[in-house]
């Protein structure tokens, strides 16, 4: 499983200002600053890096200059298609001239610049979850085809019957081989077992418990579509994936590798 380390908006500042002041770009407004204050009020994991970090300097209402710092765009993967803004931290300087200003303009350009240095070091802890698990994915299916199948890929109950006994078949944790009959102790090669009168091969794959199943089945729609395969509705205790036609060995191993992924990051075995 995936151990993913997130930033906050918080995080994402502190470390920002960490490398403004490690690279010489802090000290000119050192001397003028009356308080650098991170947000506290809506502190929120970033799980997207669809965002920009934005800066901009102003009078403030009463004295001094004020420097605000706020994310825009999307930076939660749970909401893709939400633009939002977000609060990331705030300075003050007691002055305000003309110099003081240029300074805190000049700081505001470091910032951004160096916010923008930081997420791309750090990019994991911004890439959503779906993508990293279908990298690890492919990563895992690539290694079992060019290694002759050493993935032990579990075994699920189909509607396919078995061409020798009738009975219902399972697919096969042997390589190259898309079903095992239980009862004949055989294995199959697809072009050896006929389609379902439904004309629909459906592998069921249950589990004892479930989380953000909804969230776990839409991410795994791109590994379903890479093997020609659908995903039904989830039931209470199933997962069902659904081929039109009788699948090949790689086309199930694949199926079955992404799902052990996919299931064991949303919280379902």
């Amino acid at each position: 499983m995936i151990k993913i380390v997130r930033d906050t908006n918080v995080d994402l500042m502190n470390h920002t200002l960490e490398l403004v002041k490690e690279s010489g770009n802090y000290d000119k407004a050192e001397p003028i600053m009356d308080y650098y204050l991170a947000e506290k009020w809506e502190v929120k994991e970033l799980t997207n890096y669809e965002f920009d970090f934005l800066a901009a300097v102003n009078f403030g209402g009463s004295e001094g200059i004020y420097l605000d710092c706020w994310l825009k765009g999307n930076f939660d993967e749970n909401h893709e298609d939400e633009r939002k803004t977000i609060s990331c931290g705030t300075f003050k300087t007691l002055r305000n001239d003309l110099e003081a200003i240029k300074i805190m303009g000049e700081l505001a350009g470091s910032l951004t610049y160096y916010a923008d240095q930081y997420v791309n070091q750090e990019l994991d802890r911004y890439t959503p979850l779906k993508e990293r698990l279908f990298e690890e994915y492919r990563r895992e299916t690539a290694k079992d085809k060019e290694e002759g199948g050493t993935y032990k890929v579990k075994t699920y109950r189909t509607n396919a019957e078995c061409p020798r006994c009738g009975a219902t078949l399972n697919t096969s944790d042997v390589y190259s081989y898309s079903f095992m009959c239980p009862d004949c102790d055989e294995n199959f090669y697809h072009s050896e077992v006929k389609l379902p009168q439904s004309g629909t091969v459906m592998m069921v794959v249950p589990f004892m418990r479930l989380q953000n199943a909804w969230a776990m089945k839409e991410a795994y729609q791109t590994v379903c579509k890479k093997n020609h395969c659908t995903a039904l509705p989830l039931s209470g205790s199933s997962f069902i994936a659904c081929w039109n036609h009788l699948p090949e060995s790689e086309e199930i191993r694949n199926v079955v590798i992404g799902l052990d992924i996919y299931m064991e990051s949303y919280g379902t075995s």
